[in-house]
């Protein structure tokens, strides 16, 4: 690390953030409101309302509501403006959202910068990982996936921490995150088992004292567990086994369409995690996380640190889960995507090699420039980003796209635009483009009427979520295709 000067890499990643967060916050209205939106508000809702001693255990217990440790928080901070309009509550939930997600990338860097030996390594790392489409547009809105990662960044964070000074606060800190983590995904606790198993394998203390920090790590992850989840408090260790019961068994009766099969989420093949994650990974991080991993195969021949340890079972435990278990996962692979962390810091590694050499600056650059070019193309549909392979190869209308009808913004505005009567009715088959209206500036919004049934409308808004649009006999006035699929038409009702 002495062998370049941290100062002015430090000043370019400044910078970037402070470019990146500008723009984050810019568009924060620009990915809409998603379907779930107003579902997760309500476990905020109850879960504050029990907390604060206004409402009784019942909807609690009857629920189970994965996510307190945000949802309940954001409600309470909801109050400070209440009697502003839902559309103004919403944009405050993902502006901190966002905020969050700002300091898990300052949190990564740091991490990324302690396992890197090139100048350019931990910050092109950064970039590619903050500037995954995917990744970015979720951080708006996605107060479950993305803030599961967020945790399970400040959590590694920790844990690096701890392998600098050895620090029993830095274990004390990494259990927090982990414990608040797995209220929202249960998968949290393969985390957990990959930092005991770090805990265990490396380092030079003796056997005695890593199974102290293992206790320690442990015990106040339970503890941390239990307390950011207000349904535990109700149901005790019984109702850990309920939860456990329901992700593992929950009967999930939709559809997923994923290489050109519609399957039921609830029995999923094995390859259904690694296909999406083909075909969704920028090529740039999968590329670089191969390279990483035989890097540390070949080269260290798996006697890996603390740090490697950590970073590789990360991956390996829950892909390994999703591959043999088969768990319920719905649509695309969102409730794995934290797996980007582990594999953005395995670039780190790669990185470390490729821009060691005489050309590094070009090389760093360029890879920059690429991710930064797929991101700002992708803007603002990166909620449907697939890579290159997909681009190259792969057949439209094989994969889910718009999942959570997001695009009935794009749709909207185009109509607000293009129509200007004071009063315009909107039907769709979904609530998405209501609730995307929430998001529209007050000039538009006021003008739009909705209506749940097809071609009752002066417009339809159809967003795709499988492989094909509703047979509707009006004119098709506007699409949205970023890539090979369309995400979301308007058709103009005869």
């Amino acid at each position: 690390m002495s062998t370049f000067n941290l100062t002015k890499y430090n000043t370019y990643f400044n910078w970037f953030l402070l470019a990146y967060a500008l723009f984050g916050f810019y568009t924060l209205q620009d990915y809409g409101v998603p379907l779930d939106e107003l579902t997760q508000r309500h476990i905020g809702m109850e879960n504050a309302k029990y907390i604060a001693g206004t409402a009784g255990p019942e909807k609690i217990t009857a629920h189970g509501y994965f996510g307190p440790i945000f949802e309940a928080p954001m409600y309470a901070l909801e109050q400070v403006i209440y009697e502003h309009e839902l559309g103004d509550k919403i944009l405050l939930r993902h502006s901190i959202l966002f905020l969050l997600f700002l300091v898990s990338v300052v949190v990564f860097y740091r991490t990324a910068k302690s396992i890197s030996t090139a100048p350019n390594a931990a910050g092109l790392a950064t970039v590619m990982f903050a500037c995954y489409p995917v990744l970015f547009s979720h951080a708006h809105y996605n107060s479950k996936d993305t803030l599961f990662l967020i945790f399970i960044v400040f959590a590694l964070g920790a844990m690096v921490a701890f392998a600098k000074k050895g620090q029993w606060s830095s274990l004390l800190w990494a259990a927090l995150f982990l414990g608040m983590a797995s209220t929202v995904r249960m998968i949290g606790f393969l985390v957990l088992l990959s930092c005991c198993f770090a805990l265990l394998a490396a380092g030079h203390s003796a056997v005695k004292t890593r199974i102290y920090r293992i206790l320690f790590l442990v015990l106040f992850f339970v503890i941390f567990y239990f307390l950011s989840y207000p349904y535990l408090w109700i149901r005790g260790a019984k109702g850990f086994w309920e939860l456990w019961h329901y992700i593992t068994q929950n009967p999930w009766p939709w559809t997923t369409l994923a290489a050109g099969e519609d399957i039921v989420a609830g029995h999923l093949p094995w390859w259904y995690v690694p296909a999406w994650m083909g075909v969704t990974l920028p090529i740039l991080s999968m590329l670089g996380a191969i390279a990483g991993l035989v890097f540390l195969a070949i080269k260290k021949r798996w006697n890996l640190s603390f740090v490697e340890w950590i970073i590789v079972g990360t991956l390996w435990l829950p892909l390994l889960y999703c591959i043999i278990m088969k768990p319920t996962i719905y649509n695309s692979w969102r409730h794995m995507q934290f797996l980007f962390v582990p594999i953005s810091l395995l670039c780190v590694y790669a990185f470390n090699t490729l821009l060691s050499g005489r050309f590094a600056n070009g090389m760093a650059w360029i890879f920059g420039a690429w991710t930064a070019l797929v991101f700002f193309l992708w803007h603002p549909y990166g909620h449907s980003y697939f890579n290159e392979v997909y681009a190259a190869t792969g057949k439209a209308r094989t994969w889910d796209q718009d999942y959570w009808g997001l695009s009935a913004r794009q749709g909207l505005l185009w109509i607000a635009e293009h129509d200007n009567r004071d009063s315009i009715v909107i039907s769709s088959f979904t609530e998405s483009p209501e609730l995307n209206a929430l998001l529209l500036p007050e000039k538009y919004a006021k003008r739009f009427y909705f209506v749940r049934e097809q071609g009752k409308g002066d417009y339809e808004v159809e967003v795709k979520r499988g492989r094909v649009f509703a047979d509707l006999p009006g004119n098709v006035v506007f699409t949205a295709c970023p890539l090979k699929d369309t995400l979301v038409r308007v058709v103009k009702n005869k």
